[in-house]
């Protein structure tokens, strides 16, 4: 690869980009960009700026969509709901209930929306009733395809408008690769591209085939980044000291009064589509050898190597999402899901190694010998005893599809940023519960080997160590025992964690993903251990009028508390935590970040050595 055969004016890092790799066609994956000589892991392979670039779901004109508006949005999301027969009555009259609930799934498996939380605080006294949840089915296709068409605006503006030095023509998309066969994606977006054309004004001007062909090259090619937001509560140090004195007292209340901004990591978090020239070269796999990131600071989309490679090797990474958010991506769903998610939105059927092995976030109960073993690989089959039974396993189907549906729903709710009010707060775990270990003798219980056992469990630890807890006071949830309740809840989710996605000595691993979705309740975890195990000496006045003379308060080497012993039934769980976190997944993640600077991994990593050397200070005073 050279500089004058190819445009590298998007490429940060254009050296070491022409060092690391080459454009091969490959036999499977077509022309991909492979490792032109051995990679370490930590390597940085591409760093690269987006040729396009714009949010996901626009709230408003601005720099990144400049023709947005209210009525343009809702026009477009109608189309795009009606071609879907979501919005058309007589369509929906024509749906039988088993075809509205097989659509209701895969609009579940959607990269562009998350779960649609079907059911309000007041449905879920009837929870069972799977009726009601059909009602307003999600679309799989909003608010992605019109966000791509309101940005191909940008790239070709209507003529009455006054965009001037245009940077995006419609030459600079000839690169990438679009489908142009048979396929229901394919058709539904070439249908609402002709009905937009005919029916907004703003888009006359456009062929169909232009319109359609931008959106699917988008399908096919960008990539979704979720980055925070800059803006942020007042920074003054007085207004700052002010906010951190009353915060205590009024809570939400407090951030309302800052016009809802809340300083939080959820609520700061916008999603974007970002379209790169190199970066739609790797190939796909569910278990990537790359790792992408994206730095905002340098406006850069980062390739990282997570494995070694040898000259030769296809550089792949995930085009489904990584983090735990959505079902059918690397750690929530089965092969099953996943393959339907890539077919539906990126026109192929996949055969990587982690989809052609054993399907290990799927197990069941072997009939046979009654493990938890039973895997499926083209059919299915007990590692214990060897027994492929003909049937299908009794919590495979129906039953399956409903735990999957229930639980990405209560992830939606609890991960979400809206609060979790009263109603779910009584019946989320008792729910829960339910799904795991139905109290009806005829609904077979999730196996502890699929991927809804581990992920329950993860929602029913944030319950008892951070929702309890804020609602009702760490004290009462000590003393009703929820804190050992999710700690031993913790610890099943981690394990599920360590053996199905980061799965060691396995090339069919994905240790970032496995990762990042523990943070979210190893960050929980970590903030009951600090928080527990110390008890404040005494009690500093800050004033309001010196902030600077607190400041250096606070950094100077006095101690403000004194160590308490951890609960005698919590150690066995947190020791158990910390040992696959510390021992065996820091190493391996502190070599993949050790050649670029990340701020969000640097804290993470920091916090867990602070718990870690806490733990070490305690059993320091034990043998005392």
């Amino acid at each position: 690869m050279n500089q004058s055969q190819y445009d590298l004016s998007t490429v940060q890092n254009k050296e070491a980009f022409q060092d690391a790799v080459e454009l091969k066609d490959c036999p499977v994956v077509g022309r991909s960009l492979v490792a032109k000589r051995p990679l370490c892991v930590g390597e940085t392979v591409l760093a690269e700026r987006p040729l396009l670039k714009y949010h996901l779901d626009p709230v408003c004109r601005s720099s990144t969509s400049p023709f947005h508006s209210k009525a343009l949005w809702r026009t477009l999301v109608s189309l795009v709901r009606k071609e879907e027969g979501l919005d058309d009555p007589a369509q929906q009259e024509n749906v039988s209930p088993d075809q509205r609930h097989q659509r209701h799934q895969q609009d579940n498996h959607s990269d562009d929306s998350d779960y649609n939380d079907d059911y309000s605080d007041d449905e879920s006294e009837e929870s069972d009733d799977e009726d009601k949840e059909d009602e307003e089915p999600a679309s799989a296709f909003c608010p992605g395809v019109p966000a791509a068409m309101v940005a191909y605006l940008r790239v070709h503006p209507p003529p009455t408008s006054c965009v001037r030095n245009n940077p995006y023509k419609p030459s600079n998309f000839e690169f990438f690769y679009y489908p142009t066969f048979d396929h229901p994606t394919v058709r539904l977006i070439h249908n609402v591209a002709r009905q937009a054309i005919a029916s907004i004004k703003e888009f006359a001007h456009l062929q169909v085939e232009e319109l359609a062909s931008f959106v699917l090259k988008i399908y096919s090619n960008a990539h979704t980044v979720a980055y925070r937001n800059e803006r942020g509560l007042p920074t003054h140090s007085r207004k700052k000291e002010r906010r951190r004195r009353y915060e205590s007292k009024w809570g939400d209340a407090l951030n309302a009064n800052y016009g809802g901004w809340a300083d939080t990591e959820e609520s700061s978090v916008r999603p974007s589509i970002a379209l790169m020239l190199w970066g739609s070269k790797f190939a796909h796999s569910c278990s990537p050898n790359l790792f992408l990131q994206y730095e905002p600071a340098n406006d850069a989309m980062v390739f990282t190597v997570v494995r070694p490679l040898n000259p030769g090797d296809v550089l792949t990474f995930s085009y489904l999402p990584e983090d735990d958010r959505s079902s059918g991506g690397l750690v929530c769903g089965t092969t099953v899901m996943r393959q339907e998610k890539l077919q539906q939105f990126k026109f192929f059927d996949c055969a990587c190694e982690r989809c052609s092995d054993w399907d290990v976030s799927r197990g069941a109960v072997c009939p046979a010998c009654g493990e938890n073993t039973l895997y499926l690989r083209k059919q299915w089959t007990c590692q214990s005893c060897g027994v492929s039974p003909t049937a299908a396993p009794e919590f495979i189907g129906e039953r399956e599809s409903y735990v999957q549906k229930m639980v990405m729903a209560f992830a939606a709710r609890i991960q979400g940023t809206q609060p979790v009010g009263e109603s779910m707060m009584r019946m989320l775990e008792p729910f829960l519960e339910d799904l795991l270990h139905p109290s009806d003798s005829e609904k077979p219980a999730v196996p502890k080997t699929h991927w809804t056992y581990g992920f329950s469990h993860s929602l029913l630890a944030n319950y008892h160590l951070a929702l309890f807890p804020g609602t009702f006071g760490r004290g009462l949830a000590d003393r009703l025992g929820m804190t050992n309740k999710g700690l031993q809840e913790t610890k099943t989710y981690i394990e599920f964690l360590h053996h199905s996605i980061w799965r060691p000595q396995s090339t069919n691993d994905n240790p970032v993903a496995a990762f990042f979705a523990a943070w979210r309740i190893l960050s929980i975890v970590i903030d009951v251990i600090i928080q527990s195990t110390q008890k404040l000496r005494f009690h500093r006045e800050k004033s309001i009028d010196h902030p600077k003379e607190d400041e250096a308060k606070e950094e100077s080497n006095e101690p403000l508390y004194d160590l308490v012993p951890m609960e005698e039934e919590w150690q066995p769980l947190v020791y158990s935590i910390m040992d696959i976190v510390h021992r065996q997944w820091i190493p391996v993640i502190q070599t993949i970040f050790q050649n670029r600077e990340s701020a969000v991994m640097t804290d993470i990593l920091q916090r867990i050595d602070a718990c870690k050397k806490r733990l070490d200070a305690l059993e320091a005073i034990a043998v005392q």
